[in-house]
């Protein structure tokens, strides 16, 4: 059984029942990084709030599961669901300093997550900030968030986030406000927690090189839609959807104006990539969504170039 499966969500706004992600079905495994990659906008962020029905006012669910170790999340009441989040399910948002408290010292943010006496907290508040690298853990717990560096600050959330010793971890862009060299600290860092502790982490990003360094498996999102799924080399090595090829040569496309040419031609309720893709056929503009199609063990593809 998986730790977590997702099946068919779909949910989106309260007022006329406008769908933002459509019937997303993925699984991850215990110990396991699976990758959400995707372009700003996909929908990558609120489909992991989705997980732990932490949705924004006005966006419900419409349908779908979100089961955790064999659990649906989506029946649990609210204060079920706060026994999940944090202790469970833990959650590093992509910016540190908005997520901290400014007024708060960092001993006072991270021992009110943890039990115990204050002397036990203490201790394991400084445990935590050396398991996560942070130096000088004991003089750290007296500065406030705008005394440190971002790389710090991500240091401190991801501690923060394993004070309830998780089993799960949504690292949404835990590296995008940062520069290359702390990216790869960030990154080296979950990676050792996933190989040491067995910790599985579902990781957001629209950057490829941080996805194909870090993930086992990846799902590409699309206008919330999951276009193709497969373990993260066989992706970056024979993408199947034209999305995702294109996506893959962004960083080399040396006419960076392909957006220009798309056709005039909308398909509100097919494949949303029917504008763009360069090997669309009439069968692509039809009100018909793709079925998500298994091609080999371990890889999807959401395409009617796949169906015959």
């Amino acid at each position: 059984m998986p730790l977590l499966e997702v099946k068919e969500l779909t949910f989106g706004r309260e007022k006329g029942n406008i769908p933002l992600v459509k019937g997303i079905s993925f699984c991850i495994e215990e110990g396991e990084i699976y990758g959400l990659l995707g372009e700003s906008g996909s929908g990558k962020t609120i489909t992991a709030l989705s997980i732990i029905k932490l949705l924004p006012p006005g966006i419900k669910i419409y349908s779908g599961k979100v089961f955790f170790k064999g659990r649906d999340l989506l029946e649990l009441s609210e204060a079920g669901l706060r026994k999940v989040r944090g202790k469970e399910i833990a959650l590093i948002l992509q910016d540190p300093l908005s997520a901290l408290n400014p007024v708060l010292t960092i001993e006072e943010q991270l021992t009110e997550v943890i039990e115990g006496e204050r002397e036990e907290r203490r201790q394991r508040a400084i445990s935590l900030l050396k398991e996560v690298g942070l130096p000088d853990p004991e003089v750290r717990l007296k500065n406030y968030p705008h005394e440190l560096s971002g790389g710090m600050r991500q240091r401190v959330m991801i501690a923060i986030s394993l004070a309830g010793n998780p089993r799960l971890l949504i690292a949404d862009e835990p590296t995008t406000a940062l520069d290359l060299t702390l990216q790869i600290q960030i990154m080296k860092l979950l990676l050792s927690l996933n190989e040491k502790k067995g910790l599985s982490i579902l990781f957001i990003t629209h950057d490829l090189g941080v996805m194909r360094w870090i993930a086992h498996r990846v799902g590409v999102l699309y206008k919330g839609l999951l276009l193709e799924e497969a373990p993260v080399e066989e992706l970056f090595k024979s993408p199947l959807h034209p999305y995702t090829k294109e996506l893959m040569n962004s960083y080399t496309l040396k006419d960076s104006s392909w957006e220009n040419k798309v056709e005039k031609r909308e398909n509100k309720s097919g494949c949303p990539y029917f504008p763009y893709c360069p090997e669309k056929k009439e069968k692509c503009y039809q009100d018909k969504i793709p079925p998500f199609k298994k091609i080999s063990s371990g890889r999807r593809v959401r395409c009617w170039l796949y169906e015959e």
